[in-house]
């Protein structure tokens, strides 16, 4: 269960970040996944509650935004995106394709404070 250990390392980063910014809170963060992390959303989320639950970010939102493979071909320069890990281009059929998204793991922002008082900020997350 890889999920608990990005969890882990999230709540980690997001402690850091709250810290260096003096917040009391953190009510939302929204990460980027890629697919190809093998990443079950429903248990990022519970870990990601178990391990914040004593923290700045306790109850905070965790927002998931999924990241498509993506692959450029060498070929014919199409850019496509991919529904399985298939290096395979969708337009002529070429093998000689390079991934250029789907294994992300980013921290994308983080909303501290409460409501009338919140900022962004982006980092990359720690694996």
């Amino acid at each position: 269960m890889h999920e608990y250990a990005i969890a882990q390392a999230l709540a980690e980063q997001v402690s850091k970040i709250a810290r260096e910014r003096d917040a009391r809170a953190v009510t939302r963060v929204v990460i980027q996944v890629g697919k190809l992390r093998g990443v079950i959303p429903e248990i990022l989320q519970w870990g990601f509650e178990v391990v914040s639950a004593d923290s700045v970010a306790a109850g905070a939102e965790l927002v998931i935004e999924a990241v498509a493979i993506a692959v450029r071909c060498q070929t014919c320069g199409a850019h496509s995106e991919l529904d399985a890990p298939l290096y395979l281009c969708p337009i002529c059929a070429s093998t000689d394709v390079v991934q250029i998204a789907g294994d992300e793991l980013i921290l994308k922002s983080l909303e501290i404070g409460d409501e009338r008082d919140s900022s962004s900020a982006e980092h990359p997350a720690s694996e």
